[in-house]
């Protein structure tokens, strides 16, 4: 497989270039994402990227957006569209939660396998799953809303299925289970309490109301995300969960993730990607940015750095943003933008500098503008005004601050800024060309002006 980061970077350059959508890039229904309504999102280890919506699971694989969805009476294909989590268990095999339990992917055939929730009868049974985790002895937990938690159980045939898990705590639901570096093994109730697990010897750790999901940082501290209280940290002297980030407290959080470089990325209902710094201590508003809407103000369910270093921002009803890794200086201007709709609807024919910073745009049936060099500001001469005609095709700036263009018909045109005298028709010519006094020239659709 192609370099995913090279690719990205590559397909940047081109939706850059077809003004489809500015760093970053934008994956929605149009774009091949199956639904637009996003739960979670996870890496493989073959660096594929799946993202998990309420109608269809998709997979990245660093060239294309495969969709898999549910179909009546065919085998092989997904159980059910709503899909809240994967995970790997091991190359070449994914697992997949869904709202009516768990199936297996299989790359190599490239279809979808049940893996049977048993009850205590040994029954087959459905079941909406919450998450599901991986500890480093090989064993799988998964979590269910009502039904409590399964392990994955395996015999000499490969094959597979989930029994009810032994030992853990009975009240209240089991949302999430994680082994931190150390090898102790926490738990998260529904209701926020949360539970620490070493060898055999289960504590009750913690009250936290509203917890939601537990990360673990590059530096190996635990955070546990919450709806109401923001991000805290597991203080090993104090032995409890202590806040970390005042700021957080002012969003709800939807997810938590751990970053390189001590972040942790926080996803909010209606403050967009927040990014947490261990090192500083501050909290910011992620930088990642698009021209379609405000990403501040936006519903953020779930963030991912990928290990090539793009993050992934899964953005509810709106779809996945992707932040290159490698970065572009280009700003998109143009009607798609929530901030800087300064030059229109039309086509743009000819960009020229005008030696101070800002730009001449030449446009189809829209005249010609001049924009400001943070593209904030702009001057239209629109068509028909002082004889500016409405289709300009190219640009050129002379020494004496004029420039010329050539229409979409056989002809030339002078022009100096400002409009103060009206321009002339030359007709003839072809292509722009600096004139000997300094007057502009404008590739126009009626003839040249000067």
């Amino acid at each position: 497989m192609a370099d995913k980061r090279y690719f990205i970077s590559l397909l940047w350059v081109l939706l850059f270039i077809v003004a489809k959508a500015q760093t970053p890039i934008s994956f929605t229904s149009d774009q091949g994402l199956s639904n637009t309504r996003i739960y979670s999102i996870a890496e493989d280890s073959r660096k594929n990227i799946w993202i998990c919506t309420q109608g269809g699971l998709n997979r990245y694989d660093g060239a294309k957006m495969n969709v898999y969805r549910h179909k009546q009476g065919e085998p092989g294909t997904l159980g059910h569209d709503m899909v809240t989590c994967v995970l790997e268990l091991e190359p070449g095999c994914v697992l997949v939660g869904m709202e009516t339990g768990v199936q297996a992917y299989d790359y190599d055939t490239d279809s979808f396998s049940d893996v049977p929730l048993l009850d205590g009868n040994g029954s087959a049974m459905t079941a909406h799953v919450i998450s599901m985790s991986r500890l480093s002895n090989g064993q799988v937990y998964v979590c269910t809303a009502g039904f409590g938690v399964y392990r994955l159980e395996r015999d000499e045939d490969w094959g597979m299925w989930l029994e009810r898990a032994q030992g853990l705590p009975q009240s209240g639901v089991l949302t999430q289970m994680h082994e931190d570096r150390k090898g102790r093994l926490w738990i998260l109730e529904s209701g926020g309490t949360v539970y620490c697990r070493v060898g055999k010897t289960t504590r009750n750790v913690a009250r936290c109301p509203g917890g939601m999901e537990f990360c673990e940082s590059s530096s190996g501290r635990l955070y546990l995300g919450t709806v109401h209280d923001g991000l805290l940290c597991y203080s090993e002297e104090e032995h409890r969960f202590v806040s970390v980030s005042p700021e957080s407290r002012d969003f709800v959080l939807a997810s938590v993730t751990a970053a390189p470089g001590g972040r942790i990325l926080m996803a909010t209902d209606g403050n967009g990607l927040q990014e947490y710094d261990e090192r500083t201590g501050k909290t910011r508003q992620s930088h990642i940015r698009t021209y379609e809407y405000d990403v501040a103000t936006s519903n953020v369910k779930d963030a991912l750095v990928d290990s090539e270093g793009n993050t992934w921002v899964g953005v509810f009803w709106k779809g996945v943003l992707v932040m290159p890794h490698v970065s572009s200086g280009f700003m998109y201007v143009g009607r798609r933008s929530v901030q800087k709709n300064t030059i229109g609807t039309n086509c743009v024919t000819a960009i020229a500098g005008d030696g101070h910073g800002d730009l001449w745009l030449a446009t189809d049936h829209c005249g010609l503008y001049h924009l400001s060099a943070d593209g904030s500001r702009s001057e239209h001469f629109k068509p028909g005004v002082a004889g500016m005609p409405a289709t300009v095709m190219s640009i050129l700036l002379d020494s004496g601050g004029g420039f010329g263009s050539v229409p979409r018909g056989p002809a030339w045109c002078g022009w100096t800024p400002p409009r103060e005298n009206a321009p002339t028709s030359v007709p003839g010519r072809r292509a722009a060309t600096k004139s000997r006094t300094p007057t502009p020239w404008r590739k126009t659709a009626t003839g040249i002006f000067g």
